[in-house]
Formats: structure tokens, sequence, C-alpha cells
């Protein structure tokens, strides 16, 4: 019985977060409360599925800090919005700072409501950078030393070789080449990733030309490509690595994030011209109805992508 009243009034509390977090009349300040308490709310369940040697306060902080830098997050649905933090978490992902292992964009999303009624709601969805990915490696245990990722500029040496029987990249670093010096992204000709896997190493460089060729097939959206070049080119190239098998993650791991994950359809919306269905994980209710987000319609705000901050 005790259990069933612990439930019921974690319940009713998650209600009334949700509810200031919606209200039009919510202040900025009650709408961060509304949500640091449904994070402490959902945090101990989500701290006891995360990677070994994961500082689960320490992520729950990041988190709150996270929404208090970007109170526009606080517009998003408060299920999109605690489904991103929770793949955030159990991603072992830190939010936010200078150099993030993932960051929460909203997206302008038209949803179908059950009866047929269109609306326009503000979605929340969790995005990895490429230091995000690097941790999902790492968090199998099996990486062995931390990673090189490096792009290569324009009138730098650079030649990819087979030593030992296993690819190599000779690059010769050029701290005062032009494009480098200027941090200037159109010099990029090529990125590659050296990880330590297993105490072997694992070698993957792909050139500007197959870079745009995966952006332009995948991403219709190019405004984070055209502020963030290298860090989505760099994200592309482990990606392959993981794609290929040349890289473990954790599928135990990846199938709990996808589980939270209520808007994964957002992001993918994004990227295809297509309708897609999805089901929302909700903290409200096991009622769950579907959405179906129109990708042409889907609309990012100016700053969706401020929170990349992976430039080195």
């Amino acid at each position: 019985m005790s259990t069933a009243i612990a439930v019921a009034d974690k319940t009713k509390k998650a209600r009334e977060y949700a509810n200031t977090l919606s209200a039009d009349k919510s202040t900025t300040t009650q709408r961060i409360h509304a949500a640091h308490g449904l994070i402490e709310l959902y945090a101990p369940e989500l701290v006891k599925s995360l990677p070994a040697g994961v500082n689960g306060p320490r992520l729950v902080d990041y988190a709150k800090q996270h929404l208090r830098e970007k109170p526009d997050l606080l517009e998003c649905t408060p299920d999109s919005l605690m489904a991103s933090i929770s793949r955030a978490m159990l991603g072992g992902f830190e939010l936010g700072g200078p150099r993030p292992d993932a960051y929460i964009v909203p997206f302008n999303t038209k949803l179908k409501l059950p009866g047929g009624k269109e609306v326009w709601r503000k979605l929340a969805t969790c995005i990895e950078s490429w230091r995000g990915l690097v941790k999902l490696v790492d968090n199998t245990g099996r990486m062995t030393r931390q990673p090189v990722v490096q792009a290569i500029y324009d009138g730098e040496s650079w030649e990819l070789t087979t030593r030992d029987y296993l690819p190599a990249v000779e690059h010769r670093i050029d701290s005062e080449n032009t494009g480098r010096k200027s941090d200037d992204d159109s010099k990029i000709v090529a990125c590659y990733a050296v990880f330590w896997v297993d105490n072997e190493t694992r070698v993957h460089l792909m050139q500007r030309a197959e870079i745009d060729a995966i952006r332009d097939k995948h991403s219709k959206s190019r405004q984070t490509w055209e502020s963030h070049y290298r860090e989505m080119a760099y994200k592309t190239v482990i990606r392959q690595m993981i794609a290929r098998g040349m890289l473990p993650v954790s599928n135990d791991q990846a199938e709990k994030m996808r589980r939270a994950q209520a808007v994964e359809a957002i992001e993918q919306a994004a990227e295809t011209s297509q309708v897609i269905d999805a089901q929302t994980w909700s903290v409200l209710s096991d009622d769950t109805p579907a959405i179906e987000a129109a990708p042409e319609k889907v609309e990012t705000s100016a700053d969706s992508d401020g929170g990349m901050g992976d430039r080195q």
C-alpha cells in the first residue's frame, strides 16, 4: 500500500511541475523550479541505470545548470524535455559547458493530437556531439586511451598509409597554416579519427567530398553544418566508424537511450522529407498518444545550434 501511495504522490507531483512548465502565466523562475523538480523526481531511477564509474549527481547538476543557461528550453513540452534529459543522462553525457557531450535542441513541430486536431508545439530533442559519441565508446570499457580526432587543412602534408598491416595517418599539423590559424572551416580538406580499442589501433579518414556526400544525403538543415562544420565532420567520421563495426558501443546502453527518447522522430524529421510516426514517453501518463511530425514544417530557432561548443 505504501508503495502505491508513493507512486501516486510522485505522479501528482510530476503533474504539478508539468502544469507549471506548460502554463503561459508561469515566470522563468517558476519554470526553472518546476523543471528542476521533475529532474529530481526521476533522477534516482536514471542514476541506477548509468554506466559504471559515471558520476550521477554531477550529471544531474549539469542538466539543471543547462536549463538555467538555456531558458528557451523551458518552453518545450515537459515530456520531450524530460525525455531529452533522460537520454543524455543514460549516455553518461554532460550537458552544456564549453565542450558538451550532448546538447538539447528545441524544434517547433506540428503535432497531430488524438481526434485529428493539429497543433504546433516546441519539442526538445537530445543530440550527441562528437565528444558524446566518444563517451559511448568509452562506456564499453574497451577504449584503452583517449582518441585523436583531427581536421586536415588545405596546404598541410598528409598521407594515409599502412603500418604493421594497419591503416595509419601521416599528418603534419602546421600551426602556421592560414586556414588553421584563422579557424576557417572552408579550408578543411579531410578529417580523421584514431581510436585505441582493446589495445589495437582503429583509424578512419574521410576526405571532404565523402563527408559532404553524407551531409547532403542525410541532412536537410544546413544551419548547424554552416556554423560548426568541423564538429559535424568529426561526428560523421566517428559515426561511420561505429556503423562499420570499427568501434564498439554498448547495445544495452544504446537501447536504454532509445527508449528514453520521447521525440527521436523530431531529429529524424529534420533530415527526411517523409512523415514520421512516433510514440511519446510520458512522465504524466502511461497512455501516450501518437505524434506526427511534418518534416517540411520543422522549424529550428536561430540559436538551436548554440550548444555545439566543440571548438578546440
